[in-house]
């Protein structure tokens, strides 16, 4: 189980220590999960050179699953990566002339807007960064009321949910949602034998997606 935190206020990310952050050792990114009445936020960090390349330049897509599996049934794809952009003829303006100022939505069936400006008041918005020390700083929030949230039984909150964070995936949205669960887990567990290159590269020379979930989250009631 994974408890999440509750959200004092807006400059709580401030007060997370690093240590109160979980780890994933396969993509190398530290995770951390807060919410309050309205919104949930997830945090990542990563302090790893080519983590840190593969988020900026390639992409990440968040994953909802309100089911508490680990089927890609919701995204947030944030960053996009620029070879995406083009591929998809993603339109910028000034605002969103970069990546990292592009929200895509994947899956979410209920709404009309499938891209848009990270920095809004839409519901989903996130940034990410690297900070004076190097370690690069991710952050998105998500209204609950976007997500198809449970409630129990017992009236004691929202079901547990799961969350999945995975880099170096542009494949085409529509191609994404329903992947069987065997396709959600990483290679770190297959592909034994070869090189370390061998494992992270497809045939293309392209890195190949790497995801992790965190699984059985439960939010927080109060402080």
């Amino acid at each position: 189980m994974y408890l999440s935190r509750w959200s004092e206020d807006e400059n709580y990310s401030e007060k997370i220590s690093l240590s109160d952050f979980g780890y994933s050792k396969k993509s190398k990114i530290y995770y951390f999960v807060s919410n309050d009445n309205s919104s949930i936020t997830l945090y990542l960090r990563s302090i790893d050179r080519e983590t840190q390349n593969s988020i900026l330049n390639n992409g990440l897509i968040t994953w909802f699953n309100m089911d508490n599996s680990t089927d890609k049934i919701m995204g947030v794809r944030f960053p996009l990566a620029s070879q995406y952009i083009e591929k998809q003829n993603v339109k910028v303006t000034e605002k969103s002339a970069k990546n990292i100022d592009i929200i895509e939505l994947i899956g979410f069936k209920s709404e009309e807007k499938r891209r848009f400006p990270s920095d809004n008041s839409d519901g989903i918005s996130g940034f990410v960064k690297i900070d004076d020390n190097g370690c690069l700083i991710y952050k998105l929030i998500i209204k609950i009321e976007k997500l198809p949230a449970r409630n129990s039984r017992k009236m004691t909150g929202t079901m547990p949910f799961s969350i999945g964070v995975e880099l170096n995936n542009n494949a085409d949205p529509n191609s994404l949602v329903s992947v069987e669960r065997k396709d959600d887990i990483s290679t770190d567990k297959r592909n034994k034998k070869g090189s370390s290159d061998q494992k992270n590269y497809n045939a293309k020379g392209e890195l190949k997606p790497v995801i992790f979930w965190i699984r059985n989250i439960n939010l927080a009631s109060g402080r």
